[in-house]
């Protein structure tokens, strides 16, 4: 026997086939209760819809976006690339994707408008400590777009799903590899920059969260001592001549330069006049073009790495398949796994781990 078809599904749930056509098609426009009637039916008969024919039949085509800032420029491209990658493979299914970076509150919000003026299905937004996030979170419900969260996440937001790091995970993962460089004891300096509690969403400070989970294990290392160096304040130039001082002072042996935030031009041009056998260890997460060039020179020893292209990846077949089915996924939260890089393995470092279960169609209901 051939796979079950929509008609005999109607047949056998005793309703027209317009509803269960409208349940694949258009699933809001179905009764939650009758639309999991049919999904449960369809999954145990083995009923899979064929997506690229309905793509072909006239309907409009669907439309998902990614709304990101604009720096670190490296990373976002990344992400980019990423999301460029899926939407290849969804357009014969009638999905258009649009991503589009914003370097402030205003411009963030003249992409919002103009992605809803043309029509959007759903939308995947990044918490940030300086975009005015909780203004624009409100604006999306406002109009009722369904948005999931990339990179950094809405803590006390009812988004679809969040698909990103665990921060304070990659933060106790910096804070191993710094233990193993220094077993024998000695000096970690710690930058970091301060934002003004409850002045951004929670959630969205993603650098104290890598702060808090480094030093919950660099704390109960013994012989180790924490130096915590502010690079800036929220709102406030910073001193980059005390910085450079205080970066030069960390000793070439049992020392290491533990840089959280993305790297900064003077901390760039420092590696950049510095003989690396007279360096300490340096550990981060940035890895853009030029942070690798460091890596693979020696200048930089480890970098804690995010895997941006699955992040873009990742998102865009999260929100297709939320289009497509109208259930939200079945984990509240897909965390990517930090991965270290070193020069010996610089080359190395698009792992897609997850993309597997995140392409899987949702065809069950959620329970």
């Amino acid at each position: 026997m051939g796979p079950i078809t929509q008609q005999e599904i109607a047949q056998a749930l005793g309703i027209s086939l317009k509803t269960v056509q409208r349940a694949f098609n258009q699933p809001g426009s179905v009764s939650p209760i009758q639309r999991d009637r049919i999904m449960e039916f369809a999954l145990k008969n083995g009923y899979t819809p064929n997506r690229s024919a309905r793509a072909l039949q006239g309907r409009n085509r669907r439309r998902i976006a990614i709304l990101t800032m604009d720096t670190p420029r490296s990373f976002w491209a990344d992400v980019a690339s990423g999301a460029e990658v899926a939407a290849h493979q969804i357009a014969h299914l009638g999905f258009d994707v649009v991503y589009k970076r914003a370097g402030s509150y205003e411009a963030m919000m003249r992409h919002l408008r103009a992605i809803a003026r043309d029509g959007v299905d759903c939308i995947a937004l990044v918490n940030h400590t300086g975009m005015e996030m909780e203004r624009i979170v409100s604006w999306v419900k406002r109009h009722e777009i369904p948005f999931a969260a990339l990179n950094a996440d809405f803590l006390d937001a009812d988004r679809i799903c969040y698909l990103g790091p665990e921060h304070r995970q990659q933060g106790e993962l910096a804070g191993e590899v710094i233990g193993n460089l220094l077993r024998e004891g000695g000096t970690v300096a710690l930058f970091t920059i301060q934002f003004d509690e409850g002045s951004f969403m929670p959630g969205a400070d993603i650098l104290r969260q890598r702060r808090d989970g480094a030093v919950s294990v660099l704390s109960r290392l013994p012989g180790v001592e924490i130096h915590e160096v502010v690079v800036r304040k929220d709102g406030e130039v910073p001193n980059t001549r005390t910085i450079i001082d205080q970066l030069r002072s960390v000793p070439a042996e049992k020392g290491v330069i533990f840089w959280i935030p993305p790297f900064t031009d003077y901390f760039v041009e420092l590696l950049n006049s510095s003989d690396p056998s007279e360096m300490p260890d340096v550990v981060g997460f940035d890895l853009s073009p030029e942070i690798t060039g460091f890596l693979q020179s020696g200048r930089v020893t480890a970098e804690i790495y995010q895997n941006p292209t699955l992040q873009g990846y990742g998102i865009v077949k999260l929100m297709e398949t939320y289009v497509e089915s109208g259930q939200r996924p079945p984990r509240d939260r897909y965390i990517i796994t930090p991965q270290v890089i070193f020069r010996s393995n610089v080359d190395q470092r698009n792992n897609f781990d997850i993309i597997g279960e995140i392409s899987k169609p949702l065809i069950a209901p959620q329970i």
